[in-house]
């Protein structure tokens, strides 16, 4: 709320804050709204397509998440995940409708035919990459490409959220995205506009939030 309340109108939003805080609950939960609101989808994403296995992918939505769907629209529902896809789901398991997808940027080149529909938002989720983590070649490359995969067609002024950890201060994002992460203190929003088109003055804002300590998580 903070984040949005400093850059409203940001078309990427980066957060990063400790383990546990609620930055990917925050995050989701703000699209389950405006699902409801404006029917527009998400995209989830990930590095690895191993980070997007059934197994791993159905969980998104349990707990604090699965209450909230319920409050959101109705006893009984829920969202289940089925070929890169979420569903929301009925009290009877009717599928009623896709609410969101699932991809990662490993297997992007797989993935350029597929139709992502009425999409608004994307987040890249763990966009830190862990210090025992394998590196993806040329990433940022891939990143464009999964964009660009999505933003095409109907699918405009889309709103790109990318979560971390701080498990490292090192991030090719922060680079691309001129974030001075050694002066940015806990608690601190700080915004960026870079020009796009210089003859129409359109520029690309960017909001960063690094989350204040929590000494709650911390225990």
């Amino acid at each position: 709320t903070r984040l949005h309340n400093k850059a409203p109108n940001a078309d990427f939003y980066l957060i990063i804050g400790q383990r546990g805080n609620g930055k990917t609950v925050g995050v989701l939960s703000y699209f389950l709204q405006k699902y409801k609101d404006t029917k527009k989808r998400f995209c989830y994403i990930r590095r690895w397509d191993e980070d997007i296995k059934p197994y791993r992918a159905e969980l998104l939505f349990t707990g604090y998440l699965g209450t909230l769907i319920e409050q959101l629209f109705g006893a009984g529902y829920h969202v289940t995940y089925w070929r890169h896809k979420y569903y929301l789901c009925n009290a009877d398991n009717e599928k009623i409708d896709v609410i969101g997808y699932a991809l990662s940027l490993s297997s992007v080149a797989h993935t350029k035919s597929v139709s992502y529909e009425r999409v608004g938002y994307i987040l890249y989720d763990e966009f830190i990459q862990m210090a025992s983590e394998r590196q993806l070649p040329d990433e940022l490359s891939k990143f464009d490409n999964t964009l660009s995969t999505i933003i095409r067609g109907e699918n405009k002024d889309v709103k790109i959220y990318l979560c971390a950890n701080t498990v490292s201060k090192f991030s090719p994002y922060f680079v691309r995205f001129g974030i001075e992460i050694n002066k940015v203190k806990q608690g601190d929003i700080i915004t960026r506009e870079f020009p796009i088109d210089e003859d129409d003055k359109t520029v690309l804002r960017v909001a960063f939030e690094y989350c204040a300590f929590n000494k709650e998580v911390s225990k």
